[in-house]
């Protein structure tokens, strides 16, 4: 049995299909490099004693994310809406990296807000609607109709 059978990609959805996965890895594998690695710099430059903060703040910062979240899913289409969403967090990770040079203490804390919200998106896109935003972005640039989930 093929994996694309096992996986029931249709006739001439190969493609994108392969696309899709490979982008999905490379996402899952960017998040969890990206997670140890500000994980370990918070750690060095900040101090574990700063944890209970961090969290408590991790929290906050997920919740207001959800808060925002829930407002534009009711305004914005939601293959737009994850869109903006992954184009913001490009964003915001090229700026946090410049001021990273710099070496304030205060970016360590922002990394890790920006890790848990980076969580949380890649967790909404996946849970909140039928359109998953890699899938949208990979047809929309080969010109068809983006994957339906069942």
């Amino acid at each position: 049995m093929s994996i694309g059978r096992a996986l029931k990609v249709q006739p001439g959805e190969g493609r994108i299909a392969a696309w899709t996965v490979a982008l999905c890895f490379l996402v899952m594998a960017g998040q969890a490099i990206g997670m140890s690695g500000v994980t370990g710099l918070f750690l060095e430059r900040v101090g574990t004693e700063a944890l209970p903060r961090a969290y408590l703040l991790q929290g906050g910062g997920a919740f207001a994310f959800m808060l925002v979240l829930a407002a534009m899913l009711g305004r914005v289409e939601q293959r737009r809406a994850f869109l903006v969403m992954a184009g913001m967090l490009a964003v915001v990770v090229s700026a946090e990296r410049v001021v990273l040079v710099a070496g304030p203490t205060w970016i360590y804390w922002a990394l890790w807000l920006t890790v848990a919200i980076a969580v949380m998106s890649t967790l909404a896109s996946r849970s909140y609607g039928r359109y998953d935003w890699t899938s949208t972005a990979i047809a929309a640039s080969a010109g068809s109709s983006p994957p339906v989930a069942a």
